[in-house]
Parts: structure tokens; C-alpha cells; sequence
């Protein structure tokens, strides 16, 4: 079983508008063209996603630690604000420095990381930790744990494989900064898979998810459930099946 949640009924519009046009035009009762309408508009992609992140921020405060959220809201925020003066520019409504802008987003990523990872919020109380800054860590685990697995400029292989099917849910959290690693899971178990990307992305089983800023819910499989919140910031991270 795949579930796609992120962004599936904004595509749907979006392609369903598309077909009406095409539509349209190919009765000859419009002139739709597409390059326009793309070069014009384009920017509504990157401020919906960045609209839905800080509408999940703020409603499911619950979900995931506070410095996290935080940083996603603030980052999300900022980039929302970046490509709506870009839509703004281009289309001629206003005429706006995003010069400004664009220079405060690479330090307000690496403020919100440095904090987070300053502040302890990054890994869950009970959980074991595996951290690679600007190193490696790796381990063939036999039981099953909830984990925290941060790479930062570094990368990890863990191994579940040998662990047996977990009888109960089991919670994994994985932070990619500039790095990336692998997490390899026996056949047998259903993954959802949380993931917040800011130029980077994850590989599920060989569904590839990536981009400038995404969001993403994505359900894998069918049997106890292994729940994988994932953050990216210009790294990425591969979840296999083991034999």
C-alpha cells in the first residue's frame, strides 16, 4: 500500500485546469498558452507548499518537538514571503528588493539547526541516538528501539534486519544536514514516513521525494508500523528493505 497525502489534491487541480484549457483551445474557444501562464505564475507551487508546512506547524503543535516546529515555521514563513514578492515582481502588482531576503534564508537555516541542535530538542527523550557530525555511524541493531538518527556534514548506515518484526510502534527520527545515510528495515512492516525537505530529500524504497521546499506523508507496506519523521536541509537520506 502507497499513500501520497502532500500536495495530491493541489496537483489535481492544477491538472485538471490544465485539461480544460487544452480543452478550450483545442475547440478553438480560447487561447491558452502555457508558457506564459507557467512563466507568469510559477511561484504559487513553492508558496502552497510553504502555506500547507506552516498551516500543519500551527495546528498540529503537537506533533514532533517545539524547536523543530519552530524552525520549520520560521523557515517556511520566509520562504512563502520570498516567492510571493516573486509572483508579485514578476506579474507586475508590486516591485519589491528580494535581495534582502534571499540573504537572510542560508543563515536563518543554519541559525534554526544550530539551536535545535543546542537546545537537545532534535533527539526524543528514551530514544538512542546516532550522530555523525562530520563522521560516520553504523550498527547491525537485533532489537528494537525508538532512535534518533542525526547526520550533520557526516553519514550512518543502520541495520534493523536482524531485529525481527517490532511488536509494537516504533518511532524514528532522522535529520540529514548537508549529509545523508541509510536506514535498512526487514520485509514486514508498514513505513509512514513524515518528511520535511529544504533542498534535499528521501528515497522510500525506491520512491524518490525531493526539491527546493517540500512536504510529504508517505505509507509503505503492510504489518507493524515503523514511523519515520524525516528533516533535510541540503542532504538526503535512503530507506531500504533488508533480506
Amino acid at each position: 500500500m502507497v499513500r501520497l497525502s502532500s500536495g495530491r489534491i493541489f496537483w489535481g487541480v492544477i491538472l485538471a485546469v490544465l485539461g480544460i484549457s487544452f480543452l478550450m483551445n483545442n475547440l478553438g474557444y480560447s487561447q491558452f498558452d502555457l508558457g506564459t501562464f507557467i512563466g507568469h505564475y510559477w511561484p504559487i507551487v513553492p508558496i502552497y507548499f510553504g502555506l500547507v508546512s506552516m498551516y500543519e506547524v500551527l495546528v498540529r503543535r503537537g506533533f514532533g518537538h517545539k524547536s523543530i516546529l519552530w524552525g520549520s515555521l520560521v523557515l517556511n514563513t520566509l520562504m512563502t514571503v520570498v516567492f510571493l514578492g516573486v509572483l508579485g515582481n514578476i506579474n507586475g502588482w508590486w516591485s519589491v528588493d528580494l535581495s534582502i531576503l534571499w540573504k537572510l534564508f542560508v543563515p536563518a537555516v543554519l541559525l534554526v539547526i544550530g539551536f535545535t541542535l543546542m537546545t537537545g530538542g532534535i533527539s526524543r527523550p528514551g530514544a538512542r541516538t546516532y550522530l555523525a557530525v562530520m563522521s560516520g555511524a553504523k550498527d547491525l541493531r537485533t532489537s528494537w528501539d525508538d532512535l534518533s538518527i542525526i547526520n550533520v556534514m557526516g553519514g550512518s548506515k543502520i541495520d534493523l534486519t536482524r531485529a525481527g518484526l517490532p511488536d509494537q510502534d516504533v518511532m524514528i527520527d532522522i535529520y540529514a544536514i548537508m549529509g545523508g545515510g541509510d536506514l535498512i528495515l526487514p520485509e514486514g512492516v508498514t513505513v509512514v514516513c513524515e518528511w520535511t525537505g529544504i533542498m534535499g530529500g528521501v528515497k522510500l524504497f525506491g520512491q524518490e521525494t525531493g526539491g527546493i521546499l517540500d512536504k510529504q506523508t508517505v505509507q509503505v507496506g503492510e504489518g507493524p508500523v515503523v514511523r519515520v519523521r524525516a528533516l533535510t536541509v541540503m542532504g538526503g537520506f535512503d530507506i531500504k528493505r533488508g533480506f
